[in-house]
């Protein structure tokens, strides 16, 4: 658990480079695994943008987070975790490579598979069979190398992230790691995009030097919120977090009334990757925000009831940082189409939902910069932004990805344009219980 926070100069990193920001962080958290920069980028080699993280600027910050060989931003960090993981593996001085286990709700699977496949590590990866994007599932399913697994599952991200934990918990005869953002090696070199992002707003005049920023989140397992938590904790100055939610909203309903609640409908939502109910990652804020035996009772009240409800003062005090919107999915497309029309920005609906969620935040606070996260290309969903667009569109998404392209002037991501040719070769789909007996 990382709960230390060492103030870091993050004023010194202004005209850093992206890689060089994520060369400070890792040789600060992690000193013991000897980084160094020829490794950090090498594994940035695949981005498309020579920045890595590029802002634009339009009424809002946009960071883009979509340049990598997947298309979103879980890249960022899981071009990084398989060198990690095997400097780790060598220090400990382990007799077996462990197994990444790893669920996904649409982007983590791919971005694994594709950091790892060329590892030392073998690695399995589960996905929900149906709501994920058909682009989504091929990027995962058209990867052909050696000791690695992909299985669809009947039934959500919640039930395939269940699966990995039973496997974890119950199987004593392999050694497991992880590279879902419970591994907290996946969520630290997360944090160098909101350094970057502060720079790029002090550069382009958004803010003054050690004015707070605030930034838009599309949140579902809160991974990526918590990594903002941390570089907020470390002295980033962060004004509010924005937790953006869709549908499936346990997250902002969290955030505003204090009761988390599992027990509710799980809605199939044009944002497959916050399509999640029960959100590993919020344990770890409440762990370093609450005592111990308070969160222990959470948990409890979690596995037993479905649901559990915070004291007012923790609330008080999540709320001094955090905001949370519920985004509807008329609001996700409707936000798609006016971006696109008064900005000519292309958004996912991922983003969507996050700049939805900026505009309600601008209300209450309508002098303060916001910086909003872009965590995947639109290109990964080319039926849900034509559709937001009122356009006519084939029903196939590759298709669709040219349609989208010809009608925008916008290039495809490579690693998206070749993904057509490719052949799926996993193709097995497993009941929860199948799954759970994996070895």
């Amino acid at each position: 658990m990382f709960n230390d926070f060492p103030s870091v100069p993050w004023h010194t990193w202004i005209d850093l480079p992206f890689e060089d920001i994520v060369y400070e962080i890792l040789g600060i958290v992690f000193p013991e695994l000897n980084i160094d920069k020829e490794f950090i980028h090498k594994a940035y080699a695949q981005f498309e943008h020579p920045e890595i993280v590029p802002s634009s600027f339009c009424k809002h910050q946009i960071v883009e987070l979509y340049h990598g060989p997947s298309a979103a931003f879980k890249d960022i960090a899981l071009s990084v975790l398989p060198e990690l993981s095997h400097r780790a593996f060598i220090k400990a001085g382990l007799n077996h490579v462990p197994h990444i286990l790893t669920a996904t709700s649409g982007d983590t699977g791919s971005a694994a598979l594709m950091g790892f496949k060329d590892s030392i590590f073998p690695i399995t990866v589960f996905y929900p069979q149906l709501g994920i994007s058909a682009i989504q599932r091929r990027q995962m399913t058209t990867i052909n190398a050696q000791a690695v697994h992909v299985y669809g599952i009947e039934g959500n991200f919640d039930d395939a992230q269940a699966v990995v934990k039973h496997l974890f918990r119950n199987d004593n005869e392999h050694q497991y790691g992880s590279a879902n953002s419970i591994n907290i090696g996946r969520l630290i070199p997360q944090l160098a995009y909101y350094f970057k992002a502060y720079g790029d707003a002090f550069k382009h005049k958004r803010i003054k030097l050690g004015e707070q920023l605030s930034f838009s989140i599309p949140s579902g397992n809160f991974g990526n919120a918590f990594a903002a938590y941390c570089a907020d904790r470390m002295g980033l100055p962060i004004k509010h977090l924005i937790i953006a939610s869709n549908a499936n909203d346990v997250l902002s309903e969290f955030f505003t009334t204090g009761r988390y609640n599992r027990m509710r409908d799980f809605h199939h939502t044009q944002s497959p990757s916050m399509d999640i109910l029960v959100s590993s990652n919020l344990e770890r804020l409440l762990y370093l925000e609450a005592d111990d035996k308070h969160v222990s009772k959470y948990m409890h009240d979690l596995d037993h009831d479905g649901a559990y409800q915070i004291d007012n003062n923790l609330l008080s005090r999540l709320q001094n940082k955090f905001k949370a919107y519920r985004i509807d999915e008329t609001q996700t497309s409707q936000t798609i189409q006016t971006v696109y029309d008064q900005e000519q920005v292309l958004l996912d609906p991922h983003t969507a939902v996050a700049w939805a969620a900026a505009e309600r935040y601008q209300i209450e606070c309508p002098h303060q910069a916001i910086a909003v996260l872009a965590t995947a290309s639109a290109y990964k969903f080319p039926r849900s932004v034509l559709d937001a667009l009122k356009k006519e569109h084939s029903e196939d998404d590759f298709k669709a990805m040219h349609e989208l392209s010809t009608l925008t002037k916008t290039p495809i991501p490579k690693a998206l344009r070749l993904l057509v040719d490719q052949v799926e070769v996993h193709t097995q789909v497993l009941s929860i219980a199948q799954a759970k007996e994996l070895k």
